[in-house]
């Protein structure tokens, strides 16, 4: 006689925890008790019943406890991912406060480079009025010394004005650190709290 264990028994077998394969094996092991000369079957069917009740007990925490590992471990990878995509967008927040900070730092040096320019354009024009006699020199370094007072004063607000931009944007990147810091640290007690109350169920 053959028999019937379904299809994959094999594989379906090995894939059951071990503490449901061990009441299985318990209970081929007390229906073979049958096969014996000196067997009572009375005595068998009573012990059958209350074996029965506790095969079924054991089997069903065991899949009740695989079910709730794997809820478990459901929640740590989703949380693992919701951490990993956390990292990735304070990353990209990250790379665009330097990439804005590099940007106000090239658009500074080349209004720098513009009044140097310009500063050099003056001295060399006041060099050349220079030949022309005293009057006009005394007149041209007249000018050269408002030009000269004019772009100090534009360098110097050209410098507070990116100080200032600098500093705000470092504000603003350090206000948007902390508050995804709150939000992650709020996430995470929440979970815990879930996954507390799920547990005590």
């Amino acid at each position: 006689m053959t028999l019937n264990v379904g299809e994959n028994f094999t594989t379906r077998w090995l894939n059951t925890p071990d503490a449901v394969r061990a009441t299985y094996i318990a209970d081929l092991e007390r229906i073979c008790q049958l096969l014996q000369p000196n067997s009572q079957l009375d005595e068998w069917q009573q012990h059958n019943e209350q074996a029965q009740q506790q095969s079924q007990q054991c089997i069903d925490a065991t899949y009740a406890e695989l079910k709730a590992q794997r809820l478990e471990k459901a929640k740590q990878q989703e949380q693992l991912r919701r951490e990993q995509n956390l990292a990735q967008q304070r990353q990209q927040e990250k790379e665009q406060q330097l990439a804005l900070t590099e940007h106000e730092h090239e658009q500074q040096q080349q209004r720098m480079q513009s009044l140097q320019q310009l500063k050099t354009e003056l001295l060399q024009q006041s060099t050349f009025e220079a030949s022309r006699g005293i009057s006009t020199i005394k007149t041209s370094n007249k000018k050269e010394q408002q030009a000269l007072e004019s772009m100090n004063i534009l360098l110097e607000l050209e410098a507070e004005e990116l100080a200032n931009k600098l500093k705000q944007v470092v504000n603003e990147f350090t206000q948007n650190l902390h508050q995804a810091t709150q939000e992650e640290i709020k996430l995470s007690l929440a979970q815990m709290a879930e996954a507390t109350h799920a547990k005590n169920k």
